[in-house]
């Protein structure tokens, strides 16, 4: 399953950047609780990291369209973590 999970990640991702036709597309997108190391594409900007409500660490990041740089999208993926950095 958790082989899916990387798929669906990375099929979304390629969607966002490649798609010619964005206009049925949400702005936003939330993984939650992603229990591998992400790692973001090379179009990332406006990345934001940081720990919410002292439970949870978070990753914003946009993404543009490579067909239409205007054209960006919002993640925002949260997980748990351990005192150490690992996600657990």
């Amino acid at each position: 399953m958790l082989l899916n999970l990387f798929r669906l990640y990375d099929l979304v991702i390629k969607h966002i950047k490649t798609s010619k036709d964005c206009s049925k597309m949400v702005r936003k997108i939330i993984f939650g609780g992603i229990r591998w190391p992400l790692v973001l594409s090379e179009r990332a900007e406006n990345i934001e990291k940081g720990k919410e409500e002292g439970i949870y660490y978070f990753t914003k990041y946009q993404i543009s369209n490579m067909h239409n740089p205007k054209v960006r999208f919002s993640i925002y993926n949260w997980h748990y973590t351990n005192e150490d950095g690992t996600v657990r």
